[in-house]
């Protein structure tokens, strides 16, 4: 008897099962995203600690594939005293995330803290039309292309910058990772965020800076 490994349509797919049953995954436009976009390709090195242990996957490794499609955080980057600075998060709090942005077909989105790419990627098979990418201070966000009708942030910030209150049209909404709580914020008429709702997942583990590339 011969037994074959799941290959990564498999892998995608189950992932997207188990999303979907736990509840992170509700819509059909979404769920088409995680089973469509590989996270793998996003993640051709990655760290992954768990029960204090420290494990390295590379692609020579046979267990690597299967170990992109878990829902884990995979760390990507440190610095030079050995602090993670960027990650692939856990799919379940990213799915969880996209699906309180609320975005349609051809909103205008700014994503600060690109990481891996993974999350970006998921937004343009939601999204479709022409995407960029930018380097620079994502505290600032991108005035030259502002107003955005979504703005999503996978770094973790203190608090909501001015910058990314003034680039959101009114009635748009800005999803971030504010201390230890995931924050979905509507920007109103006056330009001042409110909290329609509050969700107590965090879209990103504590790694990630304010200095990350920016996408569009």
């Amino acid at each position: 008897m011969t037994i074959t490994s799941p290959s990564a349509d498999d892998l995608r797919r189950m992932m997207t099962d188990q999303l979907t049953a736990a509840g992170a995954l509700r819509s059909e436009h979404w769920i088409d995203a995680f089973a469509g976009v590989p996270r793998h390709v996003f993640v051709p090195e990655f760290t992954v600690r768990a029960q204090g242990r420290i494990h390295r996957y590379g692609q020579e490794d046979p267990t690597w594939l299967a170990a992109a499609y878990r829902d884990t955080s995979l760390l990507t980057q440190f610095d030079a005293t050995g602090v993670a600075t960027s990650s692939s998060t856990r799919p379940s709090p990213m799915a969880t995330m996209l699906e309180a942005l609320d975005v349609v077909h051809g909103n205008h989105v700014l994503e600060i803290g690109v990481g891996t790419g993974y999350n970006a990627a998921l937004l343009a098979h939601r999204l479709g039309g022409d995407h960029e990418a930018d380097r620079r201070d994502g505290m600032a966000g991108c005035a030259e292309h502002a107003p955005y009708d979504r703005l999503p942030a996978t770094c973790g910030v203190g608090r909501i910058p001015d910058a990314w209150r003034e680039q959101v049209r009114p009635g748009g909404v800005i999803v971030a990772n504010v201390g230890y709580g995931s924050a979905c914020l509507m920007v109103d008429s006056l330009g001042e965020c409110r909290p329609p709702r509050r969700r107590p997942v965090r879209p990103v583990d504590r790694q990630g800076r304010v200095t990350p590339p920016l996408a569009r």
